[in-house]
């Protein structure tokens, strides 16, 4: 146990995850924070170097290696994606995707972070966020997860790595069909049920509101004159200018 003027913070060794657990407050509001443990080695051991000479008290080698992911990943993402515009927000988005969606499941983390970083930044101009989000549900609707197509190559290891390989086939066509169904949706402007909110508008009240604006301009009321009131304004004019025409020729005559 560790004290501070906050409280008191529980501090247990989880070995199994090569990690140290900490906890601070109290059952209805408790947090818990994983502190990873690794170290560069563990990915560059060295040419003499020898498994069995390790103590037996190690950490777990795989634990250690992902840790050193995650780092790698998380240096990437400043440096790349979250000064892209409208490349967090989106991903933010797609984050509830993942999470709302079993199908999108397999995308969550650090393949749907390469995705919307690829895809943005292949724009030859700065994008708003819908056009973000549309340009992924093209790119993905497309055959980018699809066998043959360009997958997407991990920038943070040595080797040529496709992130997208932990996927199956089945996995990669449902998650194709519906983005297909997804940007169908945007089309036809409801994003709102890929976004699973309320529309921001009812489209029943702009068309009320549409056709009320189109009855005033056609009424004549107040002394206003409509399109029909110009149009026989225009029509006694001419009939006047007819008549005053024939009077001048008479008097000619």
């Amino acid at each position: 146990m560790v004290g501070n003027h906050r409280g008191e913070v529980e501090l247990s060794l989880c070995v199994e995850e090569a990690a140290i657990i900490l906890t601070h407050g109290e059952e209805e509001c408790k947090m818990t924070m994983k502190v990873s443990l690794t170290s560069p080695v563990m990915r560059d051991p060295g040419a003499d170097a020898d498994a069995s000479r390790d103590p037996p008290d190690v950490l777990d080698k795989e634990k250690c290696l992902a840790a050193l992911a995650a780092l790698r990943h998380a240096k990437w993402f400043q440096a790349k994606a979250a000064v892209l515009p409208s490349c967090v927000v989106v991903i933010r988005v797609l984050r509830d995707l993942c999470d709302r969606i079993p199908t999108w499941a397999p995308l969550k983390g650090w393949p749907m972070e390469l995705i919307c970083e690829r895809v943005i930044s292949s724009a030859a101009q700065p994008l708003s966020p819908g056009d973000a989000l549309r340009r992924i549900f093209e790119a993905v609707a497309g055959g980018l997860l699809l066998p043959g197509g360009p997958g997407i190559y991990d920038p943070c290891e040595r080797e040529d790595t496709d992130v997208l390989d932990m996927a199956s086939p089945q996995q990669k066509e449902e998650i194709t069909a519906s983005a297909q169904h997804a940007l169908r949706l945007i089309v036809f402007r409801q994003v709102h049920k890929v976004l699973n909110m309320e529309p921001l508008y009812s489209q029943q009240r702009h068309f009320k509101r549409f056709n009320n604006r189109k009855r005033r301009r056609e009424m004549n009321e107040s002394g206003q004159e409509g399109s029909d009131g110009k149009k026989d304004k225009k029509e006694g004019e001419a009939e006047s200018s007819e008549g005053a025409a024939s009077g001048e020729g008479g008097a000619a005559k």
